[in-house]
């Protein structure tokens, strides 16, 4: 992940873990428990898998600090809202809770791993062929003490192979489904899950319009639980002189050159034919947080998207210009905004797309009680302000939109109300903008699908936005609230997995940070010209995105994008990666039930 990028290690990175998850010794079994208590006997053994000193227990602490030690390099970039918050101490301790909240996903994996998914000695090893023979003072014509053959050469043949597939596929649904979880539970964060550390490898991510993001998930670690099995399989094997094939590596193997063969036919496939141009103009102000708001530097960012709008519309025509999220320091229908706006529409024929924020009168309340809801928008302006096409935020993010469980829970209030006095309202509708394209010839309309700030990371949500004809997702975003930190980057890269999970390209615009266009391959480079050159908004020299600029880019839309089967079906393979993983858990615990009646 980015700041480092060292891609390699997603492959080998759970390989130390595995090992010590393994090595945990048992705790001496059970008692066996009569009939009359078997309702009660699988609580039981869930309490034993999770008592101290247990496997379960301790594989929990092993998991819990390694996603500890993830999530708190992975988000040390949280700590830059001390900048904005004033107080160093509050935006550690949010990098810190938000860390332990996330590493309680990978506790609950090292748990699973180190009981349900841990294969034993007698799994991964062949059976004996011989024995010594019961009669000890038993020998053969040689004088050699007597064997009894147990069974023949080929008993077991795939055995062991079948073994070590069913604990690699146990531990890599286990971890998928636990990622797919992570990015619904309290509304969600699936940020950097592990298919994500694939995003510079362009073949192996075109799968995900079939399995999504978190089902990438599965390969690294799957992968990993392969690779281990064969390592042990073949000590124990030499060691016991009976090799067997090794069926379990030969899947492994095709499962990875089958995604990369996927991979490259996406990756390659020519460009739509007779797509639809949308000439398009991304504006980044590089505005910092700190004046964002501040009402002394308002006439100054009114005159920074003025300056660098009318530069180009007046020189170039376009179909769209875009702005990042809150662009405008003040509501979207104040007075000053009519002629400010329109102003600038009337320089051509084209369409303004900005994030600000909207009031309307607050549902089931009438305009007498003067109570509006407050939402953080993106608007459509054509010609006249109050034509403007609106979008609402659905998907708001805890404590920096709204305060959750503020009225229920007093402290909450006291502790944050400070720096959030009032919460956004949740907007409801999933219907796209539609742009109208003008000029010769006719052309047809666009959908713009906006997601404003991260919900371009929530698979979920955009999923509800897709539409069949031509379609553009528009990701309005800030950034500027973690300053020049990897948060811009690591937030593109999340992003650029919807462009690939429902072939749909891109537009990102940010007040700082990575303003850039993606295509459907989840790549921000021109595939038709080859130039080399990424249509991102950055210096030439150092390739800093942190700085005032804009994009001119010429949008290639299909008139008939495909429907894929992650549109259609969501996150069909992370769930039934979870149900194989809570089978699992099931199926182990009959087998304890099993061994305590044959013990009693």
């Amino acid at each position: 992940m980015p700041p480092h990028g060292f891609e390699a290690l997603v492959w080998v990175w759970s390989m130390p873990l595995f090992i010590a998850l393994w090595s945990l010794p048992a705790l001496p079994p059970s008692a066996s428990t009569s009939d009359a208590q078997a309702g009660r006997w699988y609580l039981q053994q869930l309490r034993r898998w999770i008592r101290p000193r247990s496997r379960g227990f301790r594989g929990a602490h092993l998991g819990l600090v390694s996603g500890l030690t993830f999530f708190l390099l992975n988000l040390e970039w949280l700590l830059e809202l001390h900048h904005v918050i004033d107080s160093l101490i509050l935006a550690a301790i949010g990098l810190l809770s938000l860390a332990l909240y996330l590493a309680l996903y990978v506790a609950a994996w090292g748990a699973f791993a180190a009981t349900v998914g841990r294969p034993s000695r007698d799994d991964l090893s062949n059976p004996p062929m011989l024995s010594l023979s019961a009669d000890k003072d038993s020998v053969d014509d040689h004088g050699r003490p007597s064997f009894i053959r147990l069974g023949n050469r080929f008993e077991g043949l795939f055995r062991t192979s079948f073994n070590s597939l069913r604990f690699a596929l146990l531990n890599a649904a286990a971890w998928t489904g636990l990622e797919w979880l992570r990015g619904w539970m309290l509304t969600g964060f699936g940020w950097n899950g592990l298919g994500v550390a694939l995003h510079q490898n362009p073949t192996l991510i075109q799968i995900v319009d079939i399995i999504g993001v978190t089902g990438l998930s599965f390969l690294p670690v799957f992968i990993a639980g392969i690779l281990l099995h064969t390592a042990w399989r073949i000590h124990l094997e030499a060691g016991s002189g009976r090799l067997r094939p090794h069926l379990d590596f030969m899947v492994g193997v095709i499962v990875l050159i089958s995604v990369f063969f996927y991979g490259v036919e996406k990756a390659g496939a020519p460009l739509a034919k007779n797509p639809v141009e949308v000439r398009t103009l991304l504006v980044q102000p590089n505005i910092p947080q700190s004046l964002k708001w501040d009402p002394a530097a308002a006439t100054n960012i009114y005159q920074t998207f003025n300056d660098l709008t009318r530069l180009n519309v007046e020189i170039n025509p376009f179909d769209l210009v875009v702005w990042p999220e809150a662009s405008l320091p003040l509501y979207l229908d104040h007075p000053d905004h009519e002629a400010y706006l329109e102003d600038l529409l009337a320089l051509g024929d084209h369409s303004i797309l900005l994030g600000v924020n909207v009031f309307e009168p607050r549902r089931g309340l009438t305009s007498e009680q003067e109570i509006r809801a407050s939402y953080n928008s993106a608007a459509l302006l054509r010609k006249e302000l109050e034509d403007a096409q609106v979008h609402h935020k659905s998907h708001l993010v805890p404590f920096g939109e709204f305060l959750p469980l503020r009225s229920l829970f007093p402290p909450i209030e006291r502790v944050f109300g400070g720096l959030l006095p009032s919460d956004f309202d949740r907007g409801r509708s999933t219907e796209p903008l539609v742009l109208e394209l003008l000029g010769e010839p006719a052309r047809p309309n666009i959908l713009l699908s906006p997601l404003i700030c991260f919900e371009d990371t929530v698979p979920r949500v955009v999923r509800k936005l897709i539409r069949r004809g031509p379609q553009v997702l528009v990701n309005l975003t800030n950034d500027g609230w973690f300053g020049e930190s990897p948060a811009s980057l690591q937030h593109m890269i999340n992003a650029s997995f919807r462009c690939i999970e429902f072939r749909r390209p891109m537009i990102r615009c940010a007040n700082t940070g990575v303003t850039c266009l993606i295509d459907s391959t989840g790549s921000s480079y021109d595939r038709e010209s080859g130039d080399g050159y990424r249509r991102m908004i950055e210096d030439p020299e150092t390739g800093n995105t942190f700085i005032r600029g804009t994009l001119p880019v010429t949008l290639k839309i299909d008139l008939n994008p495909p429907m894929t089967f992650y549109a259609r079906f969501g996150d069909a393979f992370s769930m039934l990666c979870a149900m194989i993983a809570v089978i699992g858990i099931g199926f182990s615990l009959g087998q304890l039930r099993r061994k305590d009646r044959a013990r009693s």
